[in-house]
This record gives C-alpha cells, structure tokens and sequence, in this order.
C-alpha cells in the first residue's frame, strides 16, 4: 500500500534532519579548511627561506582547488578564500619586493608563484562565484553576484605588482591578466556584446579600466 501522511511527514523530517547534520559537517570542514589555507599564505609572507615560502605557494595553491573539486565550494567561501587569502597574499608579497626587504631573498619568485595562485584560483571559482540564476554567464556575473568584487579587487591587486620590475614579475602579471581574461571571454562571464547601460556593460568597462592600469599593452582585440 501507499505511504501515508504521518511516514511522509517523518520521512521528510529525517531528510531535513540528514541535510542539517551535512550542512554542519560541511561548516565545521570549511572553517578547519580556511584555517589552514590562512596559515599556508602566512607561511608564504614570514618564512625568510625561499624555499619553504615556495612551497607553502604550491601546497596553497593545491588545497585552494583541490578543496573546490571536492566539495563544490558556495560562492561566499569561494569569495572569502579570494578575497582574505589569495589578494592579500598578493599584496603583501608586492609590499616586500617594491621595499627590497634584504630578509626575504627571491621573494619576487614568490610573488611570481602567488600571482599565478591568484590567476588559476579565480578562474576556478569563476562560476562559483557567478551563480547561475541568470539567463546568461555574463548576466549572472555582473548582477547581483560576487564575482565583479572579486574579479576587480584580484585586477586592483595586481597594478602595484605590476610596478615590480624584476624579471620574475615583470612578464607575469600581463600573462596572468591575459590568461584569465581569455578564459573569462571565452565562457561569457565578461562580454563585449551587451547592451549599453547594462551591468554587463559596466563590468566590461570597469574591466578595461583596471586592465588599462596593470597591462597597458593589452587590448581588447587581443582577447576577441
């Protein structure tokens, strides 16, 4: 025979039940994963041994998208890990080679290594970031998500890295600006092709602004 009301009613609320208790897990593995993606980035930033900083980079890098792959991060802790980790990261690193702090030798391979985190991490999350509620990427992308902040706050990041001139920099933020704007182009999360006064629109010109400031040479029929 069919179930009745009062199995559906307890079947319902064990799934609920089910839903909470892995919601928890998940909170509890997201905020032990932050931890330690903080103290990976510290390492990277206080570490005087080269090698060790550029190690900590790569295992960062990894445990940023590999936790992704795992677990489907949501948009507000794939924004976080952006935007309190990577950037910040970047920053930092920036600092220490535009004031040649003798302590931290190579330190611009190592901003090298973190601007590469930055490019490849974001481009991951892109589309975590975005949603998908929208008609279209490029829709998604630039209303009402968190992409645009992370987006341009990454390209904001990059522009006094990109008055690093060493060898080691000096050829990767243009690179990492180009990679991910071809990526982003490529899947129609920052579109050319939208009508004026559109939030799609605004995010293009935003967009080139800022690009403008970290890779003059770079143009928009380069990335088409």
């Amino acid at each position: 025979g069919s179930s009745g009301p009062a199995e559906e009613t307890q079947e319902s609320r064990d799934a609920a039940e089910d839903a909470a208790a892995l919601e928890k897990r998940l909170l509890e593995y997201y905020g032990v994963w932050f931890s330690l993606i903080n103290d990976l980035a510290a390492k990277c930033c206080i570490d005087a041994r080269p090698l060790v900083r550029e190690a900590s980079v790569i295992v960062l890098q990894r445990c940023l998208l590999g936790a992704d792959k795992l677990y489907s991060l949501p948009s507000s802790v794939a924004s976080d890990a952006i935007s309190k980790v990577v950037i910040p990261l970047v920053g930092e690193l920036t600092e220490f080679c535009r004031r040649g702090d003798g302590r931290m030798l190579h330190a611009d391979k190592t901003l090298r290594m973190s601007i590469t985190t930055l490019s490849k991490v974001l481009l991951q999350y892109a589309h975590r970031l975005v949603g998908s509620d929208k008609v279209t990427p490029a829709a998604a992308a630039a209303e009402g998500s968190a992409f645009p902040a992370a987006w341009l706050s990454a390209l904001d990041a990059l522009v006094p890295a990109s008055k690093v001139r060493t060898e080691e920099v000096s050829e990767a933020v243009p690179e990492a600006v180009k990679n991910m704007l071809l990526v982003l182009v490529a899947q129609n999360i920052i579109t050319q092709r939208a009508a004026k006064e559109t939030p799609e629109a605004k995010l293009w010109e935003l967009t080139w602004k800022q690009v403008a400031l970290v890779a003059p040479s770079l143009k928009a029929d380069q990335i088409m």
